[in-house]
């Protein structure tokens, strides 16, 4: 099971609530003798050293649609037959933007450590290579998560949804894999949602954004019902928007009423992706 590393969730958060993420048609995997971490870069990896090793390109049909959380291998992949044998066995994959050097976007372990000698083809078989997401209690929802990892790893385009980003409150608790049609937002009383300007974010650091401003909604003018949820989504109203992340548990459950302020104090919403 892979991850992704601190680079990766960074920039995906960013394409989120900041600047777009510009996306690389084609990237390369490394086979690596020590584990990554997620702070680890395209230079400070460790990687085979069996003779002609190289890394080995791929592009968007690598990978199947991201499902799940994650996405999966779709194809066979091959490096450099061997002119050498390794020093060490090989433990890990990471996935790098670069030839060589540049970033690493993922990693993960392979269940068996292996060795190569002179005259191998190494091969690595569909469905071995792996990144995915957890399942989050309060975060980016399925839909978010599919386009994120579909954006960086199978460079299927995604518009920055920075330029159109609203707050709005629900009255039921959000789950991972549910959408705009499936919330019970408020709705009446001069309720509606609050756009939310890139500016209002901090750029992400290690993958988490915080907002730096207060963002207050309309004043009620009657009962709201019992607000439990956060939602951002990328639309002003209605249903035809991504419901792209959410909070239940920062949420205090009240009922808004006539005169009420209603308020996301700066600093009181942080956004992360693991």
């Amino acid at each position: 099971m892979g991850t992704l590393t601190n680079f990766a969730t960074t920039k995906l958060v960013d394409h989120v609530f900041k600047s777009a993420y510009t996306t690389i048609a084609t990237l390369y995997l490394t086979l690596c003798t020590t584990a990554p971490t997620v702070a680890s870069t395209g230079s400070n990896i460790v990687e085979t050293d069996y003779g002609d090793y190289a890394r080995t390109s791929f592009t968007s049909t690598f990978f199947n649609a991201a499902a799940l959380r994650k996405i999966v291998q779709a194809l066979d992949i091959e490096f450099e037959t061997a002119t050498g044998v390794s020093a060490s066995n090989i433990t890990h994959y990471a996935i790098c933007d670069a030839l060589t050097g540049g970033n690493v976007l993922g990693f993960g372990s392979f269940i068996t450590p292996w060795n190569v000698v002179s005259g191998n083809t190494p091969k690595i078989v569909a469905g071995k290579i792996e990144i995915s997401l957890n399942a989050s209690v309060d975060g980016f929802t399925d839909i978010a998560v599919h386009k994120m990892l579909n954006l960086m790893f199978r460079n299927v385009a995604w518009t920055t949804p920075s330029t159109t980003l609203h707050f709005g409150l629900a009255k039921t608790i959000i789950a991972d894999a549910e959408s705009m049609t499936d919330i019970n937002e408020c709705s009446g009383n001069n309720y509606a949602r609050q756009p939310v300007p890139a500016s209002s974010f901090d750029a992400a650091v290690a993958g988490v954004t915080t907002n730096n401003v207060d963002i207050t909604f309309n004043v009620p003018t009657d009962t709201w019902g019992l607000v439990t949820s956060l939602i951002v989504v990328n639309n002003l109203s209605g249903t035809t928007g991504d419901l792209l992340a959410f909070d239940n548990t920062h949420i205090v459950d009240q009922t808004p009423t006539t005169d009420d302020t209603v308020t996301i104090p700066s600093g009181g919403f942080d956004c992360d992706l693991d």
